[in-house]
């Protein structure tokens, strides 16, 4: 099975920029692949190919990380590896320390069943695109500030997801296998 850990989107919010998207995508010439909005997610930790007998081990473990549920508000787009040269159209959140502590605590606890750590800091961010050959006269910077723009309300994460991402001719398809609900707001949060 192929795994990854990460923390699912409202729907408002992947309509919202699947919508932005769209509206973008005819000014393009690029081969690209977009993203569906009931396909957008966060992702702490993309696992590979896992053979089913581990699941059980991996979900048990995953079920002994304890964090509050937090809010998360999204920032600006960008482009992997830069706008020159751009391979993924992603939206960035507001750095938050909640998220960077669960990020570390998948980490801390899936190491000792054998998954490397991630060498890189970890940016929360959800992809909207991936793009397979980039044309130079496409107006990159202009879908860049277009998305960024667009002002997008913050939202609650009130839970992680283990997901099996299924490959298939249409794109990846997402089946949640465990979820594991975080803890309540902090006072300070539930009054905001």
């Amino acid at each position: 099975m192929r795994l990854f850990v990460g923390f699912p989107v409202p729907p408002s919010l992947a309509r919202t920029l699947e919508d932005g998207c769209r509206r973008m995508a005819p000014r393009l010439t690029s081969p690209i692949s977009w993203v569906r909005a009931d396909r957008m997610h966060i992702t702490l930790k993309f696992l590979g190919e896992v053979p089913d007998s581990r699941v059980g081990a991996i979900a048990q473990t995953l079920g002994h990380i304890h964090g509050p549920a937090f809010v998360l508000a999204p920032q600006r787009a960008g482009f992997f590896p830069n706008p020159r040269f751009p391979r993924v159209l992603w939206i960035g959140f507001a750095p938050s320390p909640e998220a960077q502590s669960i990020f570390q605590a998948v980490e801390d606890h899936l190491a000792p069943l054998g998954f490397p750590r991630e060498p890189r800091a970890f940016t929360p961010h959800l992809t909207l695109a991936r793009i397979k050959t980039a044309h130079p006269q496409d107006p990159w910077s202009s879908l860049e500030q277009g998305l960024s723009a667009h002002g997008h309300d913050p939202f609650p994460v009130e839970r992680m997801v283990l997901w099996h991402s299924i490959l298939t001719p249409q794109g990846p398809r997402y089946h949640s296998l465990h979820e594991f609900p975080l803890g309540e707001f902090p006072s300070q949060c539930a009054a905001e």
